[in-house]
């Protein structure tokens, strides 16, 4: 089993559409398999959590 740690740049650049870094994350994800088990720091997750909050609705969908 594989284990990754997501970083704030990833989660940035699948929720914005804007983000220069989108595509990249867009063909990373695909890789990720059902076995891996993805871990996203609390103070990352809360930093995604304020950036919803800010942006358009279609962000947060």
């Amino acid at each position: 089993m594989f284990k990754i740690v997501l970083d704030y740049s990833y989660l940035h650049a699948l929720l914005c559409i804007h983000d220069k870094n989108r595509e990249i994350a867009n063909v990373i994800t695909p890789y990720f398999q059902k076995d891996y088990t993805l871990y996203i720091p609390f103070h990352i997750f809360c930093n995604v959590m304020k950036l919803c909050e800010e942006e358009s609705v279609d962000v947060k969908r």
